[in-house]
């Protein structure tokens, strides 16, 4: 499923495979952007921070600060602000971000939550352990 509310395109995957897809490297981002009609892609499926910014008609991956401001600029980007559990860059603090539009700025945070709690509830749901494991330290 594909949301947009412009400036920005939602999904879940990649604009190729909103729901399956990973988009990890330039090739994945530059299937995205051929698609993209809108100035930024938002996608979550990987749970892994970054910044793609189109530069000369190029997918390039740039650094995604925790707490700092990035400026977007006036090119088209694909944002990916981490993830809520289930962490995949080794950090099992929620990741997210907000999006200023006054100064077209965008600026991520982590949060902590009770790891041990969830985990509990996890077992007594009987979710997979592999699943339940990796709440503490990302995969």
């Amino acid at each position: 499923m594909v949301s947009v509310q412009d400036p920005f395109t939602l999904v879940h995957g990649s604009l190729r495979d909103p729901i399956v897809e990973y988009l990890l490297d330039r090739n994945s981002a530059a299937g995205t952007l051929a698609l993209l009609e809108t100035r930024y892609c938002v996608v979550g499926h990987s749970h892994i921070p970054f910044v793609c910014r189109e530069i000369e008609g190029n997918p390039e991956f740039c650094d995604f600060p925790e707490d700092g401001l990035v400026e977007l600029g006036d090119g088209r980007s694909i944002i990916n602000p981490g993830g809520v559990r289930q962490p995949r860059d080794r950090d099992s603090r929620p990741s997210y971000a907000i999006f200023e539009t006054a100064g077209n700025v965008i600026e991520r945070h982590r949060v902590t939550y009770d790891i041990a709690k969830t985990q509990k509830k996890m077992r007594a749901a009987d979710l997979p352990p592999h699943l339940i494991d990796r709440l503490d330290h990302g995969i």
